[in-house]
């Protein structure tokens, strides 16, 4: 009797220090710990890289909301996986996302297209982006996309307009339309209604932007 109780105080523990470890997990992390889940969402989803299409920045309007390899799972930590399509169906953007408890949906996001890898933290009042390992800027609350030293406004995303879209001003012109959540009743809706002539850097930018807003609508469903 005496051995079996000992295994039952020993399963008993082992199952309480997951619970506490997952719990402690649970919240946002500092920066070591960030790179460590990057690296985590990177590993998670690298069997998908070798199908992504290789794909231009001026390919931009391609790119769709639809989803393919989706997977979600529920607990403290919520996490989810997915490949953005394009049009046509082909893949063009794979990403992974572990979310936090907290307010504001506080998440750390990876995602990869043929060319490019982004990482994004999501907190409640603002997200920081990267691009290719180097920080390209923090969008805020209010829509500005500000240079990551904070001095400069690069982009500003506005409310939605009439036809429930988000437009996008770079240089006080409008370069891009994100898609809004209520386009998403469409049969094959775009991630952009609308893209205009840009710079490499512009495009870029605009893309970051773009898989950033996809990504939340997936974190807050």
């Amino acid at each position: 009797m005496l051995p079996n109780m000992m295994i039952f105080v020993v399963v008993i523990l082992a199952f309480m220090m997951f619970i506490l470890f997952q719990f402690l997990t649970s919240f946002p992390p500092g920066r070591k710990r960030r790179e460590d889940e990057l690296k985590k969402l990177k590993e998670e989803i690298t069997p998908w890289f070798s199908e992504l299409i290789a794909w231009k920045e001026d390919e931009l309007e391609m790119l769709s909301m639809n989803q393919i390899n989706q997977k979600k799972s529920t607990g403290l930590r919520p996490t989810g996986k997915g490949i953005f399509t394009s049009i046509y169906s082909e893949p063009m953007v794979a990403y992974a996302y572990t979310r936090f408890q907290g307010k504001g949906n506080q998440a750390i996001v990876y995602a990869k297209t043929a060319n490019h890898e982004y990482a994004f933290g999501i907190k409640a009042r603002e997200t920081n982006i990267w691009m290719d390992g180097q920080p390209i800027g923090t969008l805020q609350q209010n829509g500005a996309f500000m240079r990551p030293d904070g001095k400069e406004e690069l982009a500003r995303i506005k409310k939605s307009n009439s036809e429930g879209l988000l437009p996008v001003f770079m240089n006080d012109r409008e370069v891009a339309s994100l898609i809004h959540p209520d386009k998403l009743k469409d049969v094959n809706p775009r991630a952009f209604d609308l893209v205009k002539e840009m710079s490499k850097e512009e495009e870029g930018l605009v893309l970051a932007l773009a898989i950033n807003q996809m990504v939340k609508m997936e974190l807050k469903r």
